[in-house]
């Protein structure tokens, strides 16, 4: 949010001001009036928690978005004018501009005029530069022609606001770093600078990107998603809650998108049969947190675990124990990653640093990617590509319940 002077408004200004309203949260009548997947959205709203709706659209999801956004007091509009001035003066001359459209033989020649000789572009611009995003802005794009790089790109621009010679409002997506070279840069500078939305990711309203799209074994795709996995979440980390905005993505076929991707969202089904049914939704979330899964593991040295001998057995919906089939090599990985979740160990909430799981396995990724094969022969290759949840450059940690692991010490051993 732009940042502006503190000055005393005089009486003229101060009645055309916006007073800012505190947020008006949904009452109870409000909730109970919802079905089932409206209520599980404005939940993710109101957390600022990223969602991935995907599936046949039997809800008119941008209405069903909208919906939502306007149950937090949202609005229909890209921005906010948050400047001290009355705006019936650009008001006015954007209206100017309008009407000579009408004009087909000499309307083009006018606007000009007033654009460049009488700086209607210049009272724009600096009218602009109050004009931003905030928790009350909604904000629509059909991104569905670009790979997934593209979109990552495209969420890591700035967005430079402007109004043309027409009268119209418009925006586009800009490097900074590659735009030295257009007329306009002074004001993109200016604008960038003022600007506490310097990429769209951090877009401080609702955001919803229609119709991403992944192509199966397409590397640019994956790759490109992957590093927007990374973006979106060090933003969670960094920034909270209450001053992130909510993003909202769609797309027809989740399971083209990599899993490190998918782990940022919450995923909700576009169909009448989401919510429809508890049990299903019971069983769905039993799946998610990996609650159906059964690990027993035994070790002889907990001191040397390079060399010692780790029997790892797994269950699923509590059918009997089998031996999972994992290399030797390997299985102290998984031995410190499941203690870690059993015992609270390794660092920030169970998460075990990638330097303590070297000391186990020198190549952490590879043994990440052996455990996850692992796994794929029991669950399938889309939830074992969840089941170790990845904090970039940091470590990671096992998603199996606590209370389904059991671990087996030698008594010699502590």
């Amino acid at each position: 949010m732009a940042k502006t002077k503190h000055t005393k408004p005089s009486k003229t200004s101060a009645k055309k001001k916006a007073v800012k309203k505190p947020v008006k949260k949904p009452t109870k009548k409000d909730k109970h009036a919802l079905s089932p997947i409206e209520k599980e959205l404005l939940d993710c709203c109101e957390k600022r928690q990223p969602v991935l709706l995907y599936g046949k659209d039997t809800y008119r999801r941008e209405e069903l978005v909208k919906k939502i956004h306007s149950l937090n007091d949202g609005i229909n509009r890209e921005w906010e004018y948050e400047g001290n001035k009355s705006t019936k003066r650009i008001d006015g001359m954007r209206e100017e501009l309008r009407k000579l459209r009408t004009d087909r033989l000499l309307g083009d020649i006018r606007r000009k005029k007033l654009y460049k000789d009488k700086d209607y572009e210049g009272s724009f611009n600096k009218y602009m530069l109050d004009c931003n995003d905030t928790s009350r802005t909604y904000k629509y794009d059909d991104w569905g022609r670009k790979n997934g790089q593209a979109v990552s790109d495209d969420l890591s621009k700035f967005e430079y606001k402007r109004i043309d010679s027409g009268g119209n409002i418009g925006s586009k997506l800009l490097n900074i770093k590659n735009c030295q070279n257009r007329n306009d840069i002074v004001c993109i500078r200016r604008q960038y600078k003022k600007s506490d939305t310097q990429r769209l990711l951090e877009y401080k309203g609702t955001l919803f990107i229609n119709n991403l799209r992944c192509k199966k074994e397409d590397t640019v795709d994956e790759n490109g998603y992957v590093d927007l996995a990374v973006k979106i979440e060090l933003l969670k980390k960094e920034v909270p809650n209450s001053q992130r905005g909510w993003l909202v993505f769609y797309t027809r076929d989740s399971s083209t998108l990599p899993p490190y991707f998918l782990e940022q969202f919450s995923e909700i089904l576009l169909s009448d049969k989401a919510g429809a049914s508890a049990e299903k939704k019971k069983n769905k979330n039993k799946k998610n947190n990996f609650d159906d899964v059964r690990l027993k593991i035994s070790i002889n040295d907990v001191n040397n675990l390079r060399n010692a001998i780790i029997n790892i057995q797994i269950s699923i919906d509590n059918v009997g124990f089998m031996e999972l089939r994992l290399e030797d090599r390997i299985r102290p990985v998984l031995y410190v990653l499941a203690d870690a979740t059993k015992n609270g160990k390794g660092v920030d909430s169970n998460l075990v640093a990638n330097n303590a799981l070297r000391k186990a396995y020198a190549q952490v990724d590879e043994a990440k990617y052996k455990i996850v094969n692992a796994f794929k022969a029991h669950i399938g290759k889309k939830r074992a590509g969840l089941i170790i949840k990845v904090e970039h450059r940091i470590g990671k940690r096992l998603l199996i319940p606590k209370k389904n692991i059991t671990i087996t010490k030698a008594k010699n051993t502590s």
